[in-house]
């Protein structure tokens, strides 16, 4: 059980995947699946479901937001 929320890098390499596998598994190209790990607010609610398919994570264990303060 994960205590805390991962991070989309995180959760890919907890999967034990690379960035190449994502992006494949996904649909999208590469430079796309890299720009969702460094900015991942900017993925959709159906990309976002979709990667949590992909790593076999619930989207409650992933953090796709920015923190407030």
């Amino acid at each position: 059980m994960i205590s805390e929320k991962l991070t989309p890098r995180q959760a890919r390499a907890l999967a034990g995947k690379s960035q190449t596998d994502i992006a494949n598994l996904m649909g999208v190209c590469l430079t796309t699946y890299r720009k969702y790990e460094e900015n991942p607010e900017t993925m959709t609610i159906a990309q976002a479901k979709q990667f949590c398919k992909v790593v076999n994570l619930s989207m409650d264990n992933i953090f796709f937001g920015t923190e407030s303060s």
